[in-house]
């Protein structure tokens, strides 16, 4: 038996069963928005997405900001179906990611650009 193409795709091997493990997609960034509530005096994040098109990520902070979707913290809220989280401000500090969404095998966040 040749193995020589388990080279190409990174696998892990579990008890005689192969398990591939699907590359990360790059973030790309969407562009800059308007952040109501910023600290940033241009009001003005960069959005980043991984995993999704932007147009996705930008539909899903369009219904976050328009308060679609189930609140179930002061600053989390499950929407179209991410769990969407508004950093408080030290952690914003510290990481300069003001909101960020995960789900369906996503990140989406926006952050100082």
């Amino acid at each position: 038996m040749e193995l020589r193409w388990l080279a190409a795709v990174p696998a892990l091997l579990i008890g005689g069963a192969i398990i591939a493990v699907a590359p990360l997609a790059h973030a790309q960034t969407c562009g800059l928005r308007y952040v109501q509530g910023s600290d940033r005096p241009d009001k003005q994040a960069a959005l980043i997405a991984n995993g999704v098109t932007c147009e996705q990520a930008r539909a899903v902070f369009d219904d976050l900001f328009s308060g679609k979707g189930n609140s179930y913290a002061r600053n989390g809220s499950m929407v179209d179906g991410y769990n969407c989280v508004g950093n408080p401000g030290g952690v914003y500090s510290q990481t300069g990611v003001l909101s960020y969404c995960d789900g369906n095998g996503a990140h989406i966040e926006l952050r100082d650009p």
